[in-house]
C-alpha cells in the first residue's frame, strides 16, 4: 500500500470510511461530554474558562480518534473480508476533522472555535494516522506481542513529562476575546434582524438585552439546522414542545419572531414576579442587576444554574454597551431606562 496511492480507493470505501468517521466523532464527543470538568477537559462553550490541563486536552483530542482508528484497523485485520477497507484508511481521521469543523460552523460557533489550536490538533492527528497507515503495511497484525513491549523506563518518563506539562495553566484571555466577539457579532446580527419585534415588546432596556442574551444562548444550543428538525418533528407529532429561536413551549407552530414575542411576555411576567408590589423606594432593596438577570434566566430555563450563568455573561457583554457592569448597577437604576425613550435617547 502506497501512502498516497488512491487507485484502490473506491467511492464505496470512501462512503464506509466516512460513516466510520461519523461514529468516531460521536463516540469522541460522548466521551468528552462524560469527562468531569474538574479533570480539565475544555469544551466549546459560551463561558470563558481556563485550560487548566493543556496536556490532557491535547492528548484527549488528538489521540481519542486515533485509538478508535487503530481498533478499526485491528478489526479489519481480524475479519479478513473487511481488509479492503484499509485502503487509504487514514482518510477516516481526515473525515473526522471535517465532521468537527462542520459541527462548529453549523452550530454558528465559527467565532468561538480556537482555529489555530484546531489546526494544530488536526495536523498532529492526521500526521500520526498517516504514520500508522504506513506502519500497517509491514505487519500482518497490529495486535501486540511480547516483542512489541518497550522499555518500561521510557513509559515512566513519558508519564512524568505528561504530568509536568499537564500542571501548566493556559491563560483564558484568548478564549474570553473570542467569546466576547462571538456575543457581540450575534447581538448585532439578531438586533438587525429582530430589533423591530424586540423593541415593540420590551418595556425596559434591561428586558431587551436579557432577551437578546437568552436568544444568543438558545441559538447556540439549538442552531437553525436543529430548529428545522424540531419544526418537522412538531408537524409530524403535533405534541407540545419548545420551538423557535427562543425555544418557547407551545402546542402550535410558531416562527422565530413569534417565539420572541412570547419570550418577551415571559420575561415581563418574571420581572413583575421578582419586583412584586414594591414601590420605587423599595426597589433599592432588591440589590444588583446581576442577581436579577441570573434569577430570571434560571427561571426562564426551568432552574438550570449553568444556563443562567451563560445568559448572565452574554448579558453583561451586551449591556456593557449601554450601562456599566451588571455588578456595579442597582436594579432600581437599571429599570430607570424605559423603552422606547431609552432607545431614542441612545440613538440620538
Amino acid at each position: 500500500m502506497e501512502l498516497f496511492d488512491f487507485s484502490q480507493y473506491s467511492f464505496g470505501i470512501a462512503v464506509i470510511q466516512f460513516v466510520v468517521a461519523g461514529v468516531v466523532f460521536f463516540v469522541t464527543n460522548w466521551l468528552g461530554g462524560h469527562t468531569p470538568v474538574d479533570r480539565g477537559y475544555v469544551t466549546l462553550s459560551l463561558i470563558a474558562a481556563d485550560d487548566t490541563m493543556p496536556a490532557f486536552n491535547f492528548v484527549f483530542k488528538t489521540l481519542t480518534p486515533l485509538v478508535q482508528y487503530i481498533l478499526f484497523i485491528a478489526l479489519c485485520q481480524i475479519v479478513t473480508p473487511l481488509v479492503f477497507l484499509l485502503a487509504n484508511s487514514y482518510m477516516i481521521i481526515v473525515y473526522y476533522w471535517l465532521y468537527r469543523g462542520l459541527y462548529y460552523i453549523l452550530r454558528g460557533a465559527f467565532h468561538l472555535a480556537n482555529w489555530p489550536i484546531f489546526l494544530l490538533y488536526m495536523i498532529v492527528s492526521v500526521g500520526i494516522a498517516i504514520w500508522i497507515y504506513g506502519f500497517v503495511e509491514s505487519v500482518d497484525s497490529i495486535l501486540p506481542d511480547k516483542e512489541a513491549l518497550r522499555d518500561q523506563l521510557w513509559i515512566l518518563i513519558t508519564i512524568f513529562v505528561y504530568q509536568v506539562v499537564n500542571g501548566l495553566q493556559i491563560n483564558r484571555t484568548g478564549t474570553e476575546d473570542r467569546k466576547h466577539k462571538y456575543a457581540l457579532s450575534k447581538y448585532h446580527e439578531f438586533a438587525k434582524k429582530y430589533s423591530e419585534v424586540v423593541d415593540a415588546n420590551c418595556e425596559y432596556e434591561v428586558d431587551a438585552d436579557l432577551l437578546y442574551a437568552i436568544m444568543i444562548v438558545e441559538n447556540y444550543n439549538r442552531p437553525p439546522v436543529v430548529r428545522m428538525v424540531e419544526n418537522l418533528k412538531f408537524r409530524l407529532s403535533h405534541k407540545r414542545m419548545s420551538l423557535g429561536i427562543m425555544q418557547v413551549k407551545t402546542d402550535k407552530m410558531i416562527d422565530d419572531k413569534e417565539s420572541i414575542r412570547q419570550a418577551a411576555g415571559i420575561i415581563s411576567k418574571l420581572r413583575q414576579e421578582y419586583i412584586g408590589n414594591r414601590n420605587e423606594e423599595e426597589l433599592g432593596a432588591l440589590g444588583r442587576l446581576g442577581s436579577y438577570i441570573h434569577t430570571l434566566a434560571e427561571k426562564y430555563n426551568g432552574g438550570n444554574w449553568e444556563y443562567a450563568r451563560e445568559v448572565r455573561e452574554i448579558f453583561e457583554t451586551i449591556n456593557s454597551m449601554h450601562i456599566k457592569g451588571v455588578y456595579d448597577v442597582d436594579l432600581k437604576d437599571a429599570l430607570s431606562y424605559k423603552m422606547p425613550e431609552w432607545r431614542k435617547a441612545k440613538d440620538n
